[in-house]
């Protein structure tokens, strides 16, 4: 059991969002403690007029309402009853069960999960103090209430599914739902889980989600005020439909608000700083072909890479770490990691990559010229592997066999064919493609500890049925094996 809780002064901010979720059948209304209507007759202006009345008895506080949202875990088993009854407790324990409050179910996550509208300012005009609340009240109510009822105990679940205790949130499509509502979702959510320190990196994770923040034109009334607006984007990055003025949106994410952030977050993202670098770092000892595969590799490991370009040049990164919610800009990291430097790494890594292409080839060529044709096949296919290395069949363009020399290693692809004399020594041999597929099988499964002795028992007249073949009696002269 995770409970939230948001303290903010837009009582019609948070009533609205609850509305709009019941309105879009993603949540419904449980219970209502301190309205003199039933549930069914409650109108939005019946629950905003008891707010208002309540809230304007302390027109000095900063703060006066309060927005709680409480989260199960997806293994308890909850009914309608068992959540009002955990829930009446729960804000009974935190002292908020004498204010008048809101309670409602939403369906928009994989977990049960409730969200509470309530204000903090008492009948007296008094405020319940929020300091320090969900430190030395909430937690000791989710644990207490936990072993009550028999819930997943949350302190020993991983930060990861903790993660999957939060609503999933969407892209936001412009006309699938209202604007105001989805593009407070999104942002509520990037400022909650996301580290960044700048409106930069902020856009960086908006983006992502069809949102972007914007200041205005320099030069502009809004930009010399310091004014924040939200916008849908379409599918090239434009602008789409009526712009949410920050001020609005009941959590305040206005430019003033934001900067605040932006500097705590600055201690908070150095943490994981060393963690992003060693995963660029891992990424970048593959052969990387160009940024764009670099993306998608760093993607693969739960980052999102953003080149910053014109129309002449790169002149910037941004790297998205969605494992630990962090945005660094390239320069953040070091030098290695500034656009330029990455540019760079990603050539060296395609450079690297062909020149051990060539290595391997020439490796391949030169001891295919060095083997001692003199010897039986079998002596050489045991050398062959015990060298580190392994024969390959396939055919030429007259559909003869064609033999291929590679490594044991699978992860390097090279293989080298040779001159006909290479092809007729093992074909003479009866080294047939059947053996070769079956060798390396073996191979694969087993190592090269045993593969000399078993090429041995491969070979002897005396060994069991092998690909077909029935061994010879023991009273007739031996025959060459035929593989």
């Amino acid at each position: 059991m995770v409970a939230k809780i948001m303290v903010g002064k837009n009582m019609n901010g948070a009533l609205s969002y609850n509305e709009i979720k019941v309105s879009e059948a993603k949540a419904a209304l449980l219970h209502a403690d301190g309205f003199l209507l039933s549930l069914e007759q409650l109108s939005f202006q019946d629950k905003l007029f008891v707010f208002s009345n309540r809230t304007e008895l302390n027109d000095r506080a900063k703060s006066n309402c309060v927005h709680i949202s409480i989260n199960f875990d997806k293994k308890d088993a909850l009914n309608k009853s068992d959540l009002l009854s955990i829930t009446e407790k729960y804000l009974k324990q935190i002292g908020f069960n004498e204010q008048p409050y809101l309670i409602y179910e939403h369906y928009d996550a994989a977990h049960k999960h409730v969200h509470l509208v309530t204000t903090n300012i008492r009948s007296d005009g008094t405020q319940i103090p929020m300091y320090n609340l969900g430190r030395e009240k909430s937690m000791k109510a989710c644990r207490g209430l936990e072993t009550e009822y028999g819930l997943v105990n949350a302190t020993s679940k991983k930060q990861g599914e903790l993660e999957s205790l939060k609503p999933i949130l969407e892209k936001v499509i412009y006309g699938k739902s209202e604007t105001k509502s989805a593009i407070s979702n999104v942002v509520r959510a990037i400022i909650r889980d996301y580290k960044f320190t700048s409106l930069a990196e902020m856009n960086a994770v908006l983006k992502g989600f069809n949102v972007e923040a914007y200041r205005g034109e320099k030069g502009t009334k809004m930009f010399e005020k310091s004014g924040l607006t939200y916008h849908v984007l379409d599918k090239k990055g434009n602008h789409i439909g009526v712009p949410i003025k920050a001020s609005s949106i009941y959590t305040k994410p206005t430019l003033k608000n934001m900067e605040s952030i932006f500097l705590a977050n600055k201690s908070k993202k150095i943490l994981h700083k060393n963690q992003l670098q060693r995963t660029i770092d891992k990424v970048l000892q593959s052969p990387i072909q160009d940024r764009f595969f670099f993306q998608l590799m760093l993607k693969k490991q739960g980052v999102d890479v953003l080149f910053r370009e014109n129309e002449s040049m790169v002149y910037g990164i941004t790297f998205i770490d969605h494992n630990t919610k962090c945005v660094f800009n390239g320069s953040d990291l070091g030098k290695g990691y500034t656009a330029k430097r990455i540019l760079e790494r990603i050539a060296e890594s395609g450079f690297w990559e062909q020149q051990k292409q060539e290595d391997s080839y020439n490796e391949l060529k030169n001891y295919i010229q060095k083997m001692d044709y003199n010897i039986g096949a079998q002596k050489m296919l045991e050398q062959i592997y015990k060298d580190g290395y392994q024969l390959e069949i396939g055919q030429n363009s007259l559909g003869n066999n064609k033999y291929f020399l590679s490594f044991h290693n699978s992860e390097n692809g090279s293989r080298v064919g040779s001159v006909n004399r290479f092809d007729r020594y093992f074909e003479d041999g009866n080294i047939t493609e059947k053996l070769c597929n079956h060798l390396n099988e073996y191979l694969l499964k087993n190592g090269v500890q045993q593969i000399q002795q078993y090429i041995q028992h491969l070979f002897s007249a005396q060994s069991d049925n092998y690909f077909g073949h029935t061994t010879a009696d023991k009273k007739k002269p031996k025959r060459k094996i035929n593989w």
